[in-house]
């Protein structure tokens, strides 16, 4: 009977060799991706094309929004909960592992990659949270860590995994130069959390709005974030922009738009306490501000849209 392995896959280069190191070993691979509204997807169809293996995609929108606004273990460098969020993500793919489905778990990680959430400290206090001590095999550094049950029970060969540390990627790519991979992905599947722009702007939306849902925060994605008294608007930056803003908003958001000269559409979301006179003035001066015609009419007209 084949040994089948769930392989945490983000799409990157480190999960793509993990892979490939599971395979090494004549053990079925499937992908466990996920999806939300932090984490970018882009390589994980064409790495698992490379790899020719099945995925399971599992949706955590809402519990990561929630780890974001307050983690047990805290954050990385920028707004990054990545302790919470393995523990979230290894708890999904433990269920696969109790329902027998599964007989090894695995991951792409790297000991030292990433100092916050890839040490054996944290290593060893995810695998005692989830109980599953020794259970977790990261074949990239494989061979400086603690021996797995999967080794000890002759699943995997200890001698096929790697000795990969830190944050320097010239053992992965040394590894995969002569395994004929051609249009390799990038290094890692990213995750808007640990950009510092992104990052600033949903500090920013979270500290005005502690309550701030899916669509409020999928808006920081396209724009300009502005703060205006207590009030937060998004503009766009060009036309894309601009029709994306108001494909996003929901009932009760608001969209100022200019309608006799080009420039940016303004949102202005459904949790601001709107003072009609005011702040609609400003915005229309900072619509102004921001549009390629430094020459409009006093006689500037807006188009007010309430969704």
């Amino acid at each position: 009977m084949a040994i089948k392995a769930l392989l945490l896959f983000s799409g990157g280069l480190d999960s793509l060799i993990a892979g490939k190191i599971l395979q090494k070993n004549n053990i079925q691979v499937t992908g466990l991706n996920f999806t939300s509204l932090f984490i970018n997807n882009n390589e994980v169809k064409k790495s698992a094309q490379i790899l020719n293996i099945p995925l399971i995609t599992k949706k955590i929108n809402q519990k990561q929004l929630a780890l974001v606004k307050k983690p047990e273990f805290g954050y990385g460098k920028n707004l990054n909960p990545c302790v919470d969020c393995h523990l979230l993500m290894l708890n999904i793919a433990r269920q696969y592992l109790i329902n027998g489905r599964f007989q090894i778990l695995a991951t792409g990680e790297v000991l030292g990659q990433r100092p916050f959430s890839q040490n054996i400290q944290t290593f060893q206090l995810i695998e005692k949270k989830l109980d599953l001590r020794n259970k977790i095999l990261r074949p990239l550094s494989g061979k400086l860590l603690s021996p797995t049950v999967y080794q000890q029970k002759g699943l995997i060969n200890r001698q096929s995994l790697l000795t990969i540390s830190g944050k320097s990627r010239k053992k992965q790519f040394a590894f995969v130069k002569n395994l004929g991979f051609s249009d390799l992905p990038t290094p890692a599947g990213g995750c808007l959390l640990t950009d510092p722009g992104f990052s600033k702007k949903l500090k920013i939306l979270l500290k005005s709005y502690p309550e701030a849902k899916k669509s409020q925060v999928q808006m920081l994605k396209t724009g300009r974030l502005i703060k205006i008294d207590q009030s937060l608007i998004i503009l766009g930056r060009n036309k894309v922009e601009n029709q994306k803003l108001e494909n996003l908003a929901q009932s009760k958001d608001m969209l100022i738009k200019p309608k006799n000269f080009p420039g940016p559409t303004a949102y202005l979301n459904q949790m601001t306490v709107i003072k009609p006179n005011k702040l609609l003035s400003k915005i229309k001066k900072i619509i102004i501000h921001y549009s390629s015609n430094k020459k409009i009419s006093p006689k500037a007209k807006f188009s007010i849209i309430e969704k």
